[in-house]
């Protein structure tokens, strides 16, 4: 009898064994599997290594990013990511999320993240043109490049977590739905174009600790009318606020060195900018087309770009560096309110097409003792009164290029 019951109680535990086995899927590491979840099926790996799971778009090795999801059914609607897995009767912690997640998902109109998730890969949720709201988790500190471009109808309100510490290049370009975003304190840099096309961003704040703010990053906001820049930010990076047509209050910090090109360029509703002492070289066409009426560049800048102050048809009144040397070409070209100029002592050379398309002084005042070489098309008008240093006026009136103008005389 007890052998028969030994018998009995091993043929069911072999059979509870082999009931369970049944059900548990061995586990294969670095193998694509579903996980449903809330009534949505999404696809994983697992790490040997770590025994951690990341979340991946079902056919993410594929070549063509548009086939990551080929063959299988989108997720629509909420999507809530699970922190923990179950394969092959094991719990697995989720820790991470793949480049392309969820690319191409055009149904998909919220995404909750789970805590421990501290990076958005590139082009995660890109293209997911229906996606309106994302709950981040606390423990972002990364969005990588193009995490969210081309979702049109996120928003219209973000506000990032603290911790969060950098943003890739392009991450929520062409985002046209997103009308506010609130930056971290914790933010540290801003990768080129992350914001760019944004076009019914208001305002930006970006915090005063960061130090590095991409190119382009705020390019063609069309709607923004004020940015406050970080108190420590040394370089205002080139096409900035390129085409922000709106825009009419922005702060240069005393910190700023330098202001690349065409950073501010066609930003035709700003009318005043305060240039810090701080300040030694402005790049091309970096105040073009804006509507600023005066501007005084900081005595000890050597460097003025190509175009600077083109078509800033309502500026009147320009101080130039003390210690410029040079004027570029077009940089006060189409200034057509601009009647009086006085150029620095230190001037030795004047650029091709300086004075041109309109801008027409009545008087030009000189400290140059020595003319300044001037070409062939650096004004297409001599009618403006020349005023030059006393003593040099027959000099000015030898030189080939000055003695164009008729009404050359000294100063008194």
């Amino acid at each position: 009898m007890k052998k028969m019951l030994t018998a009995l109680a091993a043929a069911l535990c072999c059979a509870t064994l082999f009931t369970s086995c049944e059900h548990w899927e061995p586990i294969e590491y670095g193998k694509v599997f579903p996980y449903t979840y809330e009534g949505q099926t999404l696809y994983y790996v697992i790490d040997e290594a770590s025994q951690a799971a990341t979340a991946v778009a079902p056919c993410y090795l594929a070549e063509n990013l548009a086939d990551f999801w080929k063959g299988y059914e989108k997720p629509k609607g909420k999507v809530v990511i699970p922190g923990i897995v179950e394969y092959g009767g094991k719990s697995f912690p989720l820790t991470a999320l793949e480049f392309g997640l969820f690319l191409y998902c055009d149904d998909i109109t919220s995404v909750s993240l789970p805590e421990g998730i501290t990076t958005i890969p590139e082009a995660a949720f890109a293209y997911c043109s229906s996606l309106t709201d994302i709950h981040f988790p606390s423990t972002l500190t990364k969005i990588e490049g193009w995490a969210f471009q081309y979702d049109e109808k996120l928003g219209p309100d973000l506000v990032l977590p603290e911790g969060l510490t950098e943003i890739g290049p392009v991450a929520f370009g062409d985002c046209i739905g997103l009308e506010s975003i609130v930056l971290p304190s914790s933010l540290q840099s801003i990768g080129n174009a992350a914001l760019d096309m944004c076009t019914k961003l208001k305002e930006v704040t970006f915090p005063d600790q960061m130090t590095r703010i991409g190119s382009s990053t705020l390019q063609l906001c069309s709607s923004l009318t004020t940015c406050h820049l970080p108190a420590q930010l040394e370089n205002i990076p080139a096409f900035l606020f390129y085409g922000c047509e709106n825009l009419t209050t922005v702060n240069i910090p005393e910190s700023i060195t330098s202001i690349d090109e065409a950073a501010f360029y066609n930003c035709c509703s700003l009318t005043s900018i305060v240039m810090p002492n701080s300040l030694q070289s402005v790049g091309d066409y970096a105040f073009s087309y804006t509507k600023i009426t005066e501007v005084t560049f900081p005595d000890q800048m050597t460097h003025l770009g190509e175009g600077v102050l083109k078509g800033c048809t309502m500026l009147t009144k320009c101080h130039l560096p003390a210690k410029l040397e040079y004027i570029d070409t077009y940089a006060l070209g189409k200034c057509l309110s601009l009647r009086e100029l006085s150029l620095p002592a230190g001037l030795t050379a004047i650029a091709d097409s300086v004075f041109v398309d309109g801008t027409k002084l009545e008087s030009l005042t000189l400290s140059s003792l020595v003319p300044p070489t001037a070409r062939q098309n650096t004004f297409e008008d001599y009618s403006t009164a020349i005023i030059v240093p006393k003593g040099t006026g027959e000099a000015y009136r030898r030189d080939e290029i000055w003695g164009r103008f008729a009404n050359i005389t000294e100063k008194q």
